[in-house]
């Protein structure tokens, strides 16, 4: 599945927070600056939109909040506001 609105949030995340930080010198030391970069997007760093929780976080907790108390996410609306 792909989300092509939060692709460039996301590179630009990685590189401007991480990579610029962390400087890489050759292509090995990028690719694991990258992985962890990635890493540390997904499990640690805490995001607005998710109620400044980890991916990580919301997606265990998704799981285990009931029906009723889960937010309503609009990942894709293909509706045309006139």
């Amino acid at each position: 599945m792909r989300f092509v609105r939060c692709e460039g949030t996301i590179n630009r995340t990685i590189k401007n927070d991480y990579l610029e930080f962390w400087k890489p010198k050759n292509l090995l030391e990028l690719k694991k600056a990258v992985k962890k970069a990635v890493s540390q997007y997904n499990n640690k760093r805490p995001h607005n939109s998710i109620r400044k929780m980890s991916p990580v976080e919301f997606e265990n907790n998704w799981f285990v909040e009931s029906t009723f108390n889960k937010p309503i996410i609009t990942i894709f609306n293909n509706e045309v506001n006139v």
